[in-house]
């Protein structure tokens, strides 16, 4: 009996690569296929696929999440931020929450919250979550705040202007003058 194939998709990963079998070891959390094959002494022969995983023992860790300030109107809630267990990268298996000014909640996937648009201004309670692959009661979870506010607008020079003058020219860069 021989392996005749083996392949493994790694912890968070959506498809399977073929690997060398001296590759294989059960340090490396993920999903294994193997593919056994036997020959017999009169030339029939037969093969066997089952799959096994391995877990990782490690925790799962998020990092880069932190608190920041972003430009109303702009977009990606998971900037940065990243997901690890043992070796393997679980970014990809993120989950993000998301609680808007309004008080509106929305969980989503981590490829999903980097299209998520901060739409008003105010603060954005957000939580990454990031579930073990070993035991699904060992998480990892992380709360930062993001701020969005309107672009701050450049206030002309007006050192030297007559009172009206500056008036104009504030106005002009879009300041309410009183």
């Amino acid at each position: 009996v021989k392996i005749s194939k083996l392949k493994m998709k790694a912890a968070g990963a959506s498809s399977y690569k073929t690997i060398k079998t001296s590759a294989f070891s059960t340090k490396n959390a993920g999903t294994y296929k193997v593919t056994y094959s036997v020959n017999d002494p009169w030339g029939r022969s037969t093969t066997k696929t089952f799959k096994f995983t391995v877990k990782s023992a490690d925790k799962p860790v998020i990092s880069g999440a932190k608190d920041r300030t972003v430009e109303t109107g702009s977009s990606n809630a998971v900037t940065g931020v990243t997901g690890k267990q043992g070796s393997s990268s679980r970014t990809s298996a993120i989950t993000v929450t998301i609680k808007d000014p309004s008080g509106n909640t929305k969980t989503m996937s981590y490829s999903e919250a980097k299209s998520y648009v901060f739409s008003e201004d105010g603060n954005y309670t957000v939580t990454y979550k990031l579930v073990s692959t070993a035991d699904k009661s060992v998480i990892a979870k992380t709360t930062v705040t993001i701020t969005a506010q309107a672009a701050l607008k450049e206030v002309p020079n007006v050192k030297g202007m007559t009172e009206e003058a500056a008036a104009k020219a504030l106005q002009d860069a879009g300041f309410t003058v009183k």
